[in-house]
């Protein structure tokens, strides 16, 4: 046989999947900001349900496609994946006047909701036809889950099952995901 044809064959099993978290900041900011604008209408959209959706929309994607969307590190927290950098990105956009952060009390529970400002552009260039196919399904998907609804799930889902709280949630879970989270057709 030919050796440059053993080679070939070679490195196509040798595919290198990262799977350590490559954060693409600018990236995250069109997409907060774009689920900003396209769940504008939903009842639910408060932080917490925030920090959900940008979970499902990153790990959901890397299950799909087996790479990063945003590549944001998230950790265990008690109601949820957390991104790690959310906070520092809410103080970027205030700052650059992009959204309004709006705190109130609904009952007993302090809510924090986010809308875009005048001053917002969403740079959809930065996002592949692809990516925003994936994030519009996943916005449709979640559009009726409250934000204690979408929590829930996220507890029943094996990367956040597998880490003690204040830990990292590690992307290759996904792959041994159960079927009420997978969103992959595996071939048995």
């Amino acid at each position: 046989m030919n050796d440059g044809f053993l080679r070939q064959k070679q490195n196509k099993k040798q595919k290198l999947r990262i799977d350590i978290p490559q954060e693409k900041i600018n990236k995250f900011y069109q997409v907060f900001k774009y689920i900003l604008y396209k769940a504008r209408r939903d009842p639910y959209l408060e932080k917490e349900k925030i920090f959900k959706l940008l979970y499902f929309i990153d790990f959901d994607f890397f299950e799909k496609y087996e790479k990063q969307l945003m590549g944001l590190r998230y950790v265990k927290q008690e109601f949820g994946p957390l991104p790690i950098i959310f906070d520092k990105t809410i103080e970027v956009l205030k700052k650059s006047k992009e959204i309004e952060e709006i705190k109130r009390k609904i009952y007993s529970y302090d809510q924090t909701k986010y809308i875009l400002t005048e001053n917002s552009k969403i740079k959809l260039d930065l996002l592949s036809a692809e990516e925003l196919e994936h994030i519009n399904q996943e916005l449709e998907r979640f559009s009726k889950y409250s934000a204690q609804e979408i929590s829930e799930l996220s507890h029943k889902d094996l990367p956040w099952m597998n880490v003690d709280i204040g830990k990292e949630l590690s992307y290759p879970a996904v792959f041994y995901r159960t079927k009420e989270t997978s969103v992959r057709e595996y071939n048995d």
